[in-house]
């Protein structure tokens, strides 16, 4: 932005070009996943080494930059001293209501102890987890659990591998090719693109008739199907190709497309929707979803999209896998947590302490409270006391 509102008048050039800039954001959750997987100069795979005792990632290219783990907080960067925010404290909580959860929640997300009578509230209360979502530390744990349900349901499988495609403008964004790398796995020709590996829709999906599952986009909020809505697949529904889901926003051809060729491609097998009876009473068909993001510096933007059913397993989901999602019904296990700000997540998923249960011992309930210590010194260096 720099770049694109140079003002020549200057010598030093305005943060971001000098346009109003608002982020938001809670540092007191997971830390980035893999957060310097690939040189953000030339995209090629960063070597994972150890800089004065601390980890740190180089590019095979020697003139690119080496970035340290502390690297990875936003604020600290040099753009972020440049931007000289003002910085707000938001304190209105919307997911929770119980204002005992609520503070127990926060002492978990700033660090504080908690109270034997704290730990006795989240491990022994009165609750209401039937069909619940079970939240693990572990990807092996989440397989294992979802697995075991799942082949125990007899009705037909259904698969759905996703339809992944990378439009590359190679003349603008030479450098983006990488993207384009696909895996040795799915319908031939369609395989899943690298580069969609931690996409919040699975590379591919698999359904029953009586299977638990989540929703993982915003789908209607007046019904009260959000990211994180749990519910029942009751049946399947023959796709219409006469009749497209309409799908919003300045993509919207690009979008309805994707999700005809989808359909229609070697990855859905039969060409069928899941139909699902949510724990709210609404029961909807779910349409695949196409999503987009669009790369480069300068329009036309080059557009990597996974188009799939936006449903995951709801028996298990990892703790990292749930973030951003309101979850009706959650047990947590803490048998092997072992990141900042693992417990506070999984907690915090819960809408109140009746559709929450813990399971685990209770010393799991104190693993990386208050999340990473730079976070610490960062927010209490700008809003002080955070117990207020």
């Amino acid at each position: 932005m720099k770049h694109a509102l140079f003002d020549p008048k200057l010598d030093v050039q305005k943060a971001f070009g000098g346009v109003q800039v608002v982020v938001t954001g809670d540092f007191c959750q997971l830390p980035p996943v893999r957060p310097f997987q690939h040189c953000m100069e030339c995209g090629k795979e960063l070597i994972e080494g150890y800089h004065r005792g601390e980890p740190s990632y180089s590019c095979p290219n020697p003139r690119h930059p080496v970035w340290r783990d502390e690297d990875k907080w936003a604020f600290a960067s040099d753009a972020w001293d440049e931007c000289n925010f003002v910085h707000v404290n938001l304190k209105t909580i919307h997911r929770q209501n119980d204002l005992k959860f609520i503070r127990i929640l926060n002492k978990c997300r700033i660090g504080e102890a908690l109270t034997e009578s704290d730990k006795r509230i989240l491990m022994d209360h009165p609750f209401n987890v039937h069909h619940a979502t079970k939240l693990f530390a572990t990807r092996d744990e989440v397989a294992r659990v979802n697995r075991q349900h799942f082949e125990k349901l007899k009705s037909e499988k259904y698969t759905y591998w996703a339809r992944d495609t990378f439009e590359w403008q190679q003349k603008i964004h030479p450098t983006l090719g990488w993207k384009a790398r696909r895996k040795a796995v799915g319908p031939k020709g369609e395989e899943p693109l690298q580069a969609l590996d931690d996409h919040r829709f699975d590379q591919y999906v698999e359904l029953k008739k009586g299977m638990l599952v989540v929703l993982l986009t915003n789908l209607s909020l007046s019904d009260g199907l959000c990211n994180g809505s749990q519910g029942i697949v009751c049946g399947f529904k023959s796709y219409d190709k006469d009749k497209l889901h309409n799908y919003p926003g300045e993509r919207a051809v690009f979008k309805q497309r994707e999700v005809k060729s989808y359909i229609e491609g070697p990855g859905a097998g039969q060409p069928l929707w899941p139909v699902v009876k949510f724990h709210n009473g609404v029961t909807r068909v779910i349409y695949a979803d196409c999503s987009i993001n669009e790369l480069g510096d300068d329009k036309p933007y080059s557009l990597l999209s996974r188009t799939q059913i936006p449903l995951a397993p709801a028996w298990a989901m990892t703790i990292h896998k749930s973030q951003s999602l309101t979850l009706e019904r959650v047990i947590v296990d803490l048998s092997k947590t072992f990141e900042v700000g693992q417990v506070y997540v999984a907690l915090s998923r819960a809408t109140g302490l009746e559709g929450l249960k813990v399971e685990g011992d209770v010393a799991g309930l104190e693993t990386g409270l208050g999340g990473n210590k730079r976070v610490q010194e960062f927010l209490r260096g700008h809003f002080g006391s955070l117990t207020e």
